[in-house]
C-alpha cells in the first residue's frame, strides 16, 4: 500500500526555509532529502494567513 506524505514548510522564503527547500531538492539520498512518497509544499506570508478557514488550498491536498 502506497502511503504520500504532506509536508507543509510555513517561512518558505525565509532563510531556514530556503535552507530546507534546498535540501529537499538537491539532497535526493541524503538523510533530509525527499522521498518518492513526500509532497511538499513551501508558503510564504503572502499566499495567505493559515488562520483561515479559506487559506486550504495553500496544503495542496
Amino acid at each position: 500500500m502506497e502511503s504520500n506524505c504532506n509536508i507543509v514548510v510555513t517561512g518558505g522564503s525565509g532563510l531556514v526555509g530556503n535552507a530546507i527547500q534546498w535540501a529537499v531538492h538537491t539532497q535526493r539520498d541524503a538523510l533530509f532529502g525527499r522521498k518518492d512518497d513526500e509532497n511538499w509544499v513551501f508558503l510564504e506570508s503572502s499566499d495567505g494567513d493559515l488562520r483561515l478557514p479559506s487559506s486550504r488550498f495553500m496544503y495542496g491536498w
